[in-house]
């Protein structure tokens, strides 16, 4: 390794199982907290669902350029 940070596969899941939680959580507490009709509620929920996607997807290419960052680069001639 090249002294790079590490990260192990358990990790990689538990960040981005973990950001997404944060987000249906956030918006479960929007939905509480703001007590929308039908439509609303349909929004809310929407924009977590899409909201939890973008979040995985942020986690997980950050996660993914650490574990490049920790693999050695091809031996030098």
């Amino acid at each position: 390794m090249s002294g790079g940070p590490e990260l192990s596969l358990a990790r990689h899941a538990l960040l981005v199982l973990g950001s997404a939680t944060a987000v249906l959580l956030l918006t479960t507490v929007l939905l509480g907290v703001l007590q929308p009709g039908p439509t609303g509620a349909l929004l809310v929920v929407g924009s977590g669902v899409v909201g939890c996607i973008a979040a995985m997807a942020v986690a997980a290419r950050w996660s993914t350029r650490v574990l490049r960052r920790s693999e050695p680069g091809p031996a030098p001639d």
